[in-house]
């Protein structure tokens, strides 16, 4: 049995309405019992028509009982008619003379009330119904919109568990030198962590300036190892003009150690490169990989 299928059939908001014939009930009821998912979303549509009954549950105006009442007492007269709404009168509210079948004239305006009732019964369900599959719907929105919330916040997360993981690595790499893990406390030495570009959208290194000795340093985490033919380089931009900073060393064994590089004025931004042997930064030549603003 295709029960997914089967479920969005609307077969189960009939039943909840009781709109199915009893041998259809006692199948659902049977599919119910079978399967868990059915019997779980036949009780919540059950809660969301009692909480729509409460939520728009209105007390009728105290007039209303003595119309009814007098609709009911006068169910068969001109009286009675002309005190129902014009739609759900009869087609003939004028008594006609009586037959010689008294019996058969009967028959037929019960036929006809019982007619208008059930109309009434079945406009009344339709229109919960319209009402439940709004409520449906509305549902559902906020259920996709918490779903992508709750990615997003996942994968923030992640960013977050990452960033804490590269900052306990990084004190635990530079304990092997005194020298070093005084620099990660220098107040002169401004630490930035530097963003992924194009292609490398993951921030691999972090880069610090040193104020008083104008000293610049690189810690890598993640820069994989270039080919033999090419060698990473730091270099500076100030004013608009990119400065060479160093030569970076990338192997396994330096990763999340800090490079000593060249001295530099005020920086105002950083670009790891990575570039033929020899290069000067060549147009063309010259893969960006890195990019860290000082924000002075």
């Amino acid at each position: 049995m295709d029960i997914n299928h089967y479920i969005s059939s609307g077969v189960l908001e009939s039943y909840v309405y009781g709109l199915l014939p009893e041998d259809e009930v006692a199948e659902v009821e049977a599919i119910a019992q079978q399967y868990p998912e059915v019997r779980e979303i036949v009780e919540d549509l059950q809660l969301q028509k009692e909480e729509f009954v409460k939520c728009y549950a209105v007390t009728p105006p105290p007039e209303i009982k003595a119309r009814l009442m007098l609709i009911i007492r006068n169910e068969s007269t001109p009286e009675g008619e002309l005190a129902l709404p014009q739609e759900l009168r009869l087609n003939n509210p004028v008594p006609q003379p009586l037959l010689t079948t008294p019996a058969v004239k009967m028959k037929a305006v019960t036929g006809k009330k019982q007619e208008r009732i059930w109309k009434i019964i079945a406009a009344a369900v339709i229109g919960i119904l319209i009402i439940s599959a709004g409520i449906n719907f509305f549902l559902a929105t906020d259920s996709k919109d918490y779903k992508a919330r709750y990615e997003r916040l996942i994968a923030s997360q992640k960013k977050i568990d990452e960033n804490k993981n590269l900052e306990s690595n990084q004190t635990a790499s530079v304990q092997e030198s005194d020298e070093d893990k005084k620099l990660l406390k220098d107040p002169n030495v401004i630490w930035i962590k530097a963003s992924g570009y194009g292609p490398h959208p993951d921030g691999a290194v972090t880069i610090g300036w040193n104020k008083a000795s104008k000293e610049v340093y690189l810690v890598n985490w993640r820069l994989p190892i270039p080919p033999e033919d090419k060698q990473y380089h730091l270099r500076t931009i100030t004013d608009g003009k990119p400065a060479d900073a160093g030569i970076l060393v990338i192997t396994p064994s330096s990763n999340g150690k800090i490079q000593h590089l060249k001295t530099t004025t005020i920086p105002q931004s950083f670009v790891v490169t990575l570039e033929p042997i020899g290069s000067k930064g060549a147009n063309g030549k010259t893969e960006i990989y890195q990019v860290a603003e000082m924000n002075l």
